[in-house]
């Protein structure tokens, strides 16, 4: 085996981990948009979870050779478990996004929903003191409330300072919601 070859094995090899490490980055990345699509979604946690579970299901097939190349394994477990731990959060994101982002804007309405209660998060900031080193820094407050949609369900979510101070403790809330393309109700900031 000539040097030439080993540094393209080192090479393809390195290039393969980037790969992955991209890869990972964006399910990650599209993990995190589905939940916040989630958040503005009147669904049960249940449905995105179950379609991005579905879908993840029925592409393990074709994809598994190419999670085998990227991880560098005859491992089918191994393969099949990055597989579907990846691309449920990105099917559940490309489901709650085709809700969000094909929701008819003539269906926008205001509803009045029940309060059922506001409260915060006292969370804090991280501040770097040297190299590797991080510790807790100022505190910052979320807010959040949490209210009675019209079909019953009750949805936590994340306000503004404003909004959460305009709000009294038995008050009833106005939100603007329109129906999603999937049909799922989608709640709009106000």
């Amino acid at each position: 085996m000539s040097n030439t070859d080993s540094e393209d094995k080192k090479t393809g090899k390195t290039g393969r981990t980037v790969l992955f490490v991209i890869l990972i980055f964006i399910a990650i990345g599209l993990w995190g948009g589905a939940m916040a699509l989630y958040g503005r979604t009147s669904v049960e946690w249940m449905l995105p979870l179950a379609v991005g579970l579905f879908m993840a299901a029925l592409t393990l097939r074709p994809l598994s050779r190419m999670w085998k190349w990227l991880l560098e394994s005859e491992s089918s477990l191994l393969a099949g478990t990055v597989h579907i731990l990846a691309m449920t959060g990105v099917f559940a994101f490309l489901f709650l996004g085709a809700n969000y982002w094909l929701a008819d804007d003539s269906t926008l309405h205001e509803e009045r929903v029940a309060l059922l209660s506001r409260d915060r998060e006292k969370r804090y900031h991280r501040r770097r003191v040297g190299r590797h080193r991080y510790v807790r820094g100022n505190p910052y407050y979320v807010y959040y409330i949490t209210v009675r949609l019209p079909d019953g369900r009750e949805k936590r979510m994340e306000t503004s300072l404003g909004f959460y101070n305009s709000l009294t403790r038995k008050d009833s809330v106005t939100l603007e919601m329109e129906s999603g393309g999937l049909g799922m109700p989608v709640i709009r900031q106000k």
